[in-house]
């Protein structure tokens, strides 16, 4: 019997399509209850039904001309693309390749802190080559870039998480804050998804604690230091704070902080592992392990001596 090869083909990328399909849209609902996020599948009004769509709050540039969504897509008939996320924009008024023009001049200006951002809150993983330019602008949309969400990585903990760092640094600039240019490390990558700066990371930490009483201790030290003005909160991370201090002065109140607690790894040695995932130096740089290199009990200088000094008198007016 003959048949027409037209017809096979759809009917054999229609059903091999929709299987594989099924478990990313699957996947897409998990951000029913992701916090910040709303299922929304249009797009300048428009009715976009091939689309599953979960986007935070736009924002708007000065002049109305342009919208910037901040979402996270994917095409339920090109799984081979799989879910994606990023900055869509919409033009609402102007000239398209100005405005197009516009959308690629501010991405080029912010590019290198939203690297910077995600490298650090994700260290275990590599941005640097994520960034995808868009090959379309239809329909007064434009993505100045896109990010391919891995198979193996949780929509919630990267895509989600990621979003929103995204979205807060486009805030910053369209309110005028200029970024300086960061130096951005090479990095290994892993498959493992580990993060620094973030509400997990601030688990792990109080984990690392052992006990209620030292939790309550640690926050009780935060509020005197964030009331001295000596650590504040960083809105650039989920849970961060930035150190108003030296990394040695930083060094001794920490470790002062956990002899007076029993708060010890193997060998009575000063726990640093946990600590440096949510705290950046004055210049809002992540620390490393290498602080304990800050912290050292032979050949005090002077100047050492009296922040050792100040260390231990902080942590007995709190504590004794």
């Amino acid at each position: 019997m003959a048949y027409s090869p037209t017809e096979v083909n759809k009917k054999y990328w229609r059903e091999l399509t929709e299987a594989a399909s099924d478990s990313l849209q699957k996947k897409m609902h998990f951000l029913d209850d992701a916090d910040g996020f709303r299922r929304d599948d249009s797009f300048l009004g428009n009715k976009a039904p091939n689309h599953m769509m979960y986007k935070l709050e736009s924002l708007f540039s000065k002049d109305g001309h342009r919208e910037y969504e901040f979402l996270i897509e994917y095409d339920i008939w090109e799984p081979t693309v799989g879910i994606y996320y990023g900055c869509k924009g919409l033009i609402h008024d102007g000239e398209l390749d100005k405005e197009i023009a516009k959308f690629n001049d501010e991405w080029a200006e912010i590019q290198n802190e939203v690297l910077y951002v995600l490298n650090n809150t994700f260290p275990e993983k590599d941005f640097s080559k994520r960034f995808k330019p868009t090959n379309n602008a239809n329909d007064n949309t434009y993505w100045p870039f896109w990010i391919s969400l891995y198979e193996d990585e949780d929509i919630k903990e990267v895509a989600a998480r990621a979003t929103k760092i995204i979205r807060n640094i486009y805030q910053k600039f369209i309110n005028g804050y200029v970024f300086k240019k960061r130096k951005i490390r090479i990095k290994q990558l892993e498959t493992e998804t580990k993060t620094a700066f973030t509400n997990a990371a601030y688990k792990d930490f109080k984990s690392s604690l052992k006990t209620n009483d030292n939790i309550k201790a640690f926050e009780k030290l935060m509020n005197h230091l964030s009331a001295i003005k000596l650590v504040e909160r960083n809105d650039t991370y989920e849970n961060c704070w930035t150190m108003k201090m030296s990394n040695t002065q930083f060094a001794f109140l920490w470790a002062t902080f956990c002899k007076h607690f029993d708060i010890y790894e193997k060998g009575r040695r000063i726990p640093w592992q946990y600590v440096i995932t949510i705290f950046v130096n004055k210049k809002g740089e992540p620390l490393s392990e290498h602080i304990r290199k800050q912290y050292s009990q032979d050949n005090l200088s002077t100047n050492d001596k009296n922040k050792k000094k100040r260390a231990e008198a902080i942590i007995k007016e709190l504590f004794e």
